[in-house]
């Protein structure tokens, strides 16, 4: 990827983008090479189910994030590539804020 940043490289892409288990995949990856693996973020269980090297995490949501953090937490040299998504706080006075969201019957 060639960036104002610099160019960068990843091995994998995992896509991690859409809302609420419905899969929203970038026309940008029909045009990455076949022989980088891509996978969306409802297929991804753990780091040891893809190839070695560096991943490129699409979309910075919660699933994006979270993936990213468990890579990166894996050993993985991990890019996350970030949009416009909305932003809360991921804990609140000790809680997860799904918990939160869960109790208010959300």
């Amino acid at each position: 990827m060639h960036t104002s940043g610099g160019e960068f490289t990843a091995d994998q892409v995992i896509v991690a983008s859409g809302g609420y288990q419905v899969p929203i995949i970038p026309r940008l990856a029909e045009r990455v090479p076949a022989e980088i693996e891509q996978i969306h973020c409802e297929q991804y269980r753990n780091a040891d189910l893809l190839p070695a090297g560096n991943v490129l995490v699409v979309g910075s949501g919660q699933s994006g994030a979270q993936l990213a953090e468990d890579l990166h937490l894996a050993g993985r040299k991990v890019f996350l590539a970030a949009g416009d998504a909305p932003r809360c706080t991921r804990f609140y006075q000790g809680r997860d804020v799904v918990d939160w969201l869960q109790d208010m019957k959300y």
